[in-house]
């Protein structure tokens, strides 16, 4: 005699396989939003080193500035790679042998931008050019 019974299990793997996939597309969304935020991270601190490469480019072109001509007073959105930098030259208590130097880059521009980083220091006038002063230079956000 044969006689069909129904099967207790039956569907029990076609469950179990959508519960495994149910699993793995969470985890692969969470990974996917995991490296989504670690990108952006990593794109705000190369603007950041970027910006501060920009106030360091801006510094030296200052000291180039005095070198060149002795009231020189600084550049305002100079355009420089990706970014723009700008600098105030001052003279520090009245003195023509010492100025003080402040240079800000920023990414992408001035305006909006994503990173800005700022160098101030001291240099004072050699005998034949602008020379930086050990200790007077500071970096800041």
């Amino acid at each position: 005699m044969n006689s069909h019974h129904p099967l207790p299990n039956r569907g029990v793997i076609l469950l179990l396989a959508l519960v495994f996939l149910g699993v793995f597309t969470m985890v692969s969304a969470a990974l996917l939003g995991s490296l989504n935020e670690y990108a952006k991270s990593e794109r705000f601190v190369i603007a950041e080193i970027e910006a501060q490469e920009l106030a360091e480019a801006g510094f030296d072109q200052a000291v180039y500035g005095l070198d060149q001509d002795a009231s020189y007073s600084g550049e305002t959105t100079t355009a420089l790679g990706s970014g723009v930098f700008t600098t105030v030259v001052s003279a520090i208590d009245g003195t023509t042998t010492a100025e003080r130097i402040t240079s800000s880059g920023y990414i992408p521009d001035a305006v909006s931008p994503v990173a800005t980083k700022t160098i101030t220091g001291i240099v004072n006038q050699g005998t034949s050019s602008w020379t930086f002063v050990p200790g007077s230079y500071v970096v800041t956000q």
